[in-house]
């Protein structure tokens, strides 16, 4: 019974990693696409603007 109890507190604790871990991915690819927006935007200054932006 011990090692199970053992079992489910690393198993809870891996469950609680697993939703910090999505909380940062979601604020760094929050971070990461503000970046990739600016790269995109410079490099539409740098092209002719009849083109048209596509998203």
């Amino acid at each position: 019974n011990e090692a199970r109890t053992v079992q489910k507190a690393v198993w809870t604790e891996g469950k609680e990693q697993e939703e910090n871990w999505k909380d940062w991915w979601r604020g760094r690819g929050r971070e990461m696409n503000e970046e990739e927006e600016e790269e995109r935007e410079n490099a539409d200054e740098g092209r002719s603007g009849s083109e048209g932006v596509g998203f």
